[in-house]
């Protein structure tokens, strides 16, 4: 963070807060939800700053495609084995019984939770104007 051209908090300082929310993706429409709220910065010289930051909400991607995928490629093999066992029928009904089975899949599956690497960047909004002592020049 610089602040009129001069570095006020460093990358890499480490900030305390905690989970305000946290939802698995089973309860969360198949995306785990989070929300972190941010309380203290830690800066380079050892000394705590309060700080209040707006929350951040941290969602699960989405597994559409990796959905589609599994329907589509269910419906393939089904069409292969229903055209190797019966023919061109057989190849209809297979794609049916086949994308039947990945639409089964998909519902059942409880979706993706969230993860936060340690490390990990983040950007967050401060709420409110804190106070940080300038570095000394050396």
């Amino acid at each position: 963070m610089r602040i009129e051209g001069v570095e006020a908090i460093p990358s890499g300082v480490r900030f305390s807060g905690r989970v305000t929310e946290a939802a698995p993706a089973q309860d969360s429409d198949g995306r785990g939800r989070m929300t972190l709220a941010f309380e203290a910065v830690q800066l380079p010289d050892g000394s705590h700053t309060s700080l209040h930051t707006r929350p951040l909400v941290l969602r699960a991607p989405t597994t559409k495609k990796k959905d589609a995928g599994i329907v589509g490629g269910l419906t393939a093999a089904g069409a292969v084995v229903g055209g190797l066992l019966g023919g061109k029928g057989g190849a209809v009904g297979g794609a049916v019984v086949g994308g039947a089975a990945g639409v089964a899949v998909v519902t059942t599956d409880k979706g993706r939770e969230v993860t936060l690497p340690s490390r990990a960047p983040l950007s967050v909004e401060v709420a409110e104007s804190f106070t940080v002592s300038r570095p000394k020049s050396r």
